[in-house]
């Protein structure tokens, strides 16, 4: 969805994307907020027609706390996906005891599940072991919290019997062996494929507008601390330029896709430098920027047809990532209380 189109609220008709300097004290949701029906509201609509998950109670009138204030009442802000600035799955906690409530009814759904034959998923087992590991190596006590089964519970997905050791979730584990990883091996591939086309001179120019793409956050490791011009005699294709092919592959089916118009625009400054620490400059010949932009334009759009209509299996290790930082954060949390309690 373009930054400028108004979305309708579909009760008040009103824009439905709020301006958040309205409310000071207030978390909101910015974006409009899609329901489980499809139907578009503005955050006060929206609020007003939704009840707390655990009680069931009207939160119409409930004031939900900034970041840094008490943690309940809580919204959990839902997840907008690839450009468009829609907000969906959002949903409201009214107290800390309908958030133990959820926690136990979804902790007895569980093992109910397993009792019946269900089996726990075994790349799911090993990631948790390796956060435990993890935090044990880093001496903290969220390692402790997490060898309960009750914790273990939200981030162990269960398989159905007879199918398999792997949970079958959308992007879960068996999507992600099976479809997640070979065509992110695949869109690498083409990163490769591409940069091995390129002269030193457009790799130059390549590597500072991709340094300069806010999107792009991939450039540590080995080629850190390099300049553009010793990465561009790399025979490696370097990672922010592996990380624009997969995150087109993401792209793939956004609707008025606003990716390739900020990576253009990453390349607007025609002093940028050429070292990665600032030094020396590299003035462009305007003749043949537009003879490597057209040709690097070829290359992408053959490359974007070849990649198909099935590139979101990128998405599964955002989520995978996310969803540990998710657990770390609520680990510190916790330990955090207790010392202060």
């Amino acid at each position: 969805m373009s930054a400028n189109k108004i979305i309708k609220c579909a009760k008040c008709q009103n824009n439905a994307e709020t301006d958040p300097r309205i409310y000071r004290s207030e978390y909101t949701t910015s974006y409009p907020i899609r329901d489980k029906d499809g139907k578009i509201y503005c955050w006060n609509c929206y609020k007003n027609k939704s009840s707390c998950k655990g009680c069931g109670k009207s939160v119409a009138n409930i004031k939900f706390p900034r970041s840094g204030q008490p943690e309940y009442p809580h919204c959990n802000g839902g997840v907008s996906y690839g450009c468009e600035r829609i907000s969906n799955n959002v949903e409201f906690i009214c107290s800390k005891k309908c958030s133990k409530d959820i926690v136990n009814r979804k902790y007895q759904a569980w093992k109910d599940k397993l009792s019946q034959g269900w089996t726990k998923c075994e790349k799911c087992i090993k990631n948790v072991n390796k956060l435990i590991e993890w935090f044990n190596e880093d001496s903290m006590k969220g390692g402790e919290w997490l060898r309960e089964e009750k914790h273990q519970s939200r981030f162990i997905k269960l398989v159905p019997p007879g199918q398999g050791k792997l949970c079958l979730e959308k992007w879960g584990c068996k999507w992600g062996e099976e479809v997640g990883k070979p065509r992110r091996k695949e869109m690498q591939a083409q990163a490769q494929k591409y940069w091995d086309t390129l002269p030193y001179e457009t790799r130059i120019k390549e590597v500072i507008r991709s340094r300069n793409a806010r999107q792009v956050g991939g450039w540590g490791g080995k080629f850190e601390n390099l300049t553009a011009e010793q990465i561009a005699v790399q025979n490696e294709a370097p990672r922010g330029i592996v990380q624009e092919f997969e995150l087109r592959g993401c792209h793939q089916d956004c609707s008025d896709c606003h990716l390739e118009k900020d990576f253009k625009n990453s390349s607007s400054n025609n002093n940028l430098s050429c070292s990665s620490h600032g030094n020396n400059s590299y003035d462009d010949n305007s003749e043949e920027k537009e003879h490597d932009q057209q040709s690097q334009e070829n290359l992408r759009q053959a490359n974007k047809n070849k990649l198909g209509n099935n590139y979101l299996g990128l998405i599964i290790g955002g989520i995978v990532i996310t969803s540990f930082i998710s657990l770390a954060a609520t680990i510190l949390l916790i330990r955090k209380k207790k010392k202060n309690n």
